[in-house]
């Protein structure tokens, strides 16, 4: 198993069309040394308010990087983002993505599979949860996840094997109904539980429990004082007891 260069994997975009839609400039596509950098092509959330509304952006290719849309990620919130480009496997290769170093700096953890099938073309899904306590600005259009293609090794009289291609839209309707379900409990979206730590009801019950438990605390205190001072007060009949 080897790894693919620069020069190689422009070449099979090129002849084999190995990342669809991939980004260039000038001409020129935007490889790394030893991987392709995956942009954010698709970000569906769920707003924090009542109706718990499934939002979704999407890249306009009529418009430029710079000109693109951003989604506010607000602290704890989690995010679906599915890659502008698409990956158009061939049988003799894999891949292996990776998060951006930035994201991690920044107090962005990314989750994705991790691997890319033989044969597969699809687009890449992550998911996405700010660590900060800050908001994060996301980008459409911009890098997000690196992939890293390895060749693979084949035996003799061997027949290598491909994965069923997932389209686009398919991968989309997957990930909203994804985000409908999981995006729903507090555990996957926190920014749900701020909202509901802030409603007047939950306040009230928590300052009542609050206060009957300080009340508790209290009574134990002093009942615990008065203990005390009852056997300081009689400590000299007591010693003259034992003395007698």
């Amino acid at each position: 198993m080897s790894t693919l260069t620069k020069s190689e994997i422009i070449h099979r975009i090129k002849t084999e069309n190995l990342i669809i839609d991939a980004y260039a400039e000038n001409g020129e596509y935007c490889v790394e040394p030893a991987s392709y950098d995956l942009r954010v092509g698709t970000i569906i959330l769920k707003e924090s308010n009542n109706n718990k509304e499934i939002r979704r952006k999407d890249f306009d290719p009529k418009l430029t990087i710079e000109m693109q849309d951003m989604v506010t990620i607000h602290p704890g919130q989690v995010v679906f983002v599915v890659t502008k480009e698409q990956i158009k496997m061939p049988l003799d290769l894999c891949g292996t993505v990776y998060a951006k170093n930035s994201f991690s700096r920044n107090g962005i953890l990314l989750f994705t599979t991790g691997h890319v099938d033989p044969g597969i073309q699809c687009p890449i899904v992550i998911r996405l949860v700010n660590l900060r306590s800050t908001p994060f600005a996301l980008m459409l259009g911009h890098p997000i996840y690196t992939i890293v293609f390895q060749t693979l090794n084949k035996f003799k009289d061997n027949v290598l094997e491909g994965h069923n291609d997932i389209t686009m839209k398919t991968t989309i309707d997957r990930t909203i109904k994804s985000a409908e379900e999981a995006l729903s409990n507090s555990l996957y979206d926190l920014s749900l539980l701020n909202d509901f730590v802030k409603k007047e009801d939950f306040a009230k019950e928590f300052w009542i429990m609050i206060k009957f438990k300080i009340y508790k605390i209290i009574a134990w205190t002093v009942a615990i004082l008065v203990a005390i001072a009852t056997i300081i007060s009689g400590w000299p009949t007591l010693e003259e007891l034992f003395r007698g």
